[in-house]
């Protein structure tokens, strides 16, 4: 499966470590892990960010990240989609790529389908710029010992950390969000910015 034309394929190589911030206390922590990971907690293995599991701080099964390539419709040519499932009774798709050539488009609960160049621009300083409702944010690369993906409220002043993605031993990964994303309902679209940074060595 062939996923076409991600700008961010530098970011892939993300060199994310273990260790979050401590001043992040009052952020809600949710685990992307490996589906096998669901029923044993003690599963070592890589993270597909295309087809994971986003865990609840209570360890519950909040989002299903899955991909796959849709039947063929009449001399329609399917392309590889990326489907953001929330875990309610109706499994409603809450974000979703379509890997199309030029650039995918996207869509979350707050973003009306588009193409990407639209809603995420890279910018030089490791920087990959995007706005929801309305507001600027921002993903930086954390260069310090922590080696964290940092998520930015950019109209803020000063400007507000609002997430930050670090990497755990078990090869999953912690996403800490502050309540403003879950108040905003703004996580499906803060996950499916990950979706697009973190999947450009997929294949």
């Amino acid at each position: 499966m062939s996923l076409s034309n991600n700008p961010f394929n530098g970011w892939a190589n993300a060199a994310l470590t273990g260790g979050s911030s401590a001043s992040l206390q009052s952020f809600l922590r949710f685990r992307i892990i490996h589906p096998a990971a669901e029923s044993d907690h003690s599963t070592v293995a890589p993270l597909d960010i295309l087809n994971c599991t986003v865990l609840d701080p209570h360890s519950r099964k909040h989002f299903a990240v899955s991909t796959m390539l849709p039947k063929p419709e009449g001399r329609f040519i399917p392309v590889p989609v990326t489907y953001i499932q929330a875990q309610n009774a109706q499994r409603t798709v809450v974000g979703s790529v379509e890997w199309q050539s030029p650039y995918p488009n996207v869509a979350s609960s707050v973003l009306p389908r588009q193409a990407l160049p639209a809603f995420m621009q890279t910018l030089p300083s490791s920087t990959v710029s995007f706005a929801l409702q309305g507001r600027p944010y921002a993903w930086l690369k954390n260069d310090d010992a922590a080696g964290d993906l940092v998520c930015y409220d950019t109209a803020s002043n000063p400007q507000k950390v609002v997430a930050v993605l670090s990497k755990e031993h078990s090869g999953g990964m912690l996403l800490s969000v502050s309540p403003d994303v879950l108040q905003g309902g703004l996580l499906d679209s803060l996950v499916l910015t990950l979706v697009l940074i973190l999947s450009g060595k997929a294949a």
